[in-house]
């Protein structure tokens, strides 16, 4: 992907691809580092410039967002009302297989995080993040 992206004296690169980091706490990026993830299954409530770190570094990643612009730049799935977004891992997870390794909750609006979160729930592996 090519676009201009100028990151803040927060954000950082990860070295072993040239991509920013998520824009998560370090502390976690520090132990996420450490972590065996190349045969993760993620998915991602509203997507950006960590959707192409999680790709670059799991076996996949699926990423949901309610911006058509964006979902199109980044090369999202766009889901545009509040049911679908929440419900759509639901319609991914129908064994133990499908189940995910990690889901983020990071989708405007944010007032749907919550209803995310109790989906998120139910299709995240036992002992997944």
């Amino acid at each position: 992907m090519n676009f201009p992206y100028t990151p803040n004296e927060w954000q950082i690169y990860d070295e072993s691809n040239g991509l920013l980091y998520p824009y998560y706490t370090h502390g976690f990026l520090d132990m996420l580092s450490q972590w065996e993830i190349s045969d993760w299954k993620v998915f991602e409530y509203g997507g950006g410039l960590s959707t192409l770190w999680w790709r670059d570094k799991t076996r996949q990643c699926i990423s949901i967002d309610t911006d058509p612009s964006w979902a199109e730049k980044m090369n999202l799935i766009l889901v545009d009302n509040k049911k679908d977004f929440v419900e759509y891992p639901l319609n991914l997870c129908h064994s133990e297989e499908d189940l995910f390794d990690c889901i983020i909750i990071d989708g405007d609006p944010t007032a749907w995080r919550d209803s995310c979160t109790e989906v998120a729930l139910k299709c995240l592996k036992k002992g997944g993040t």
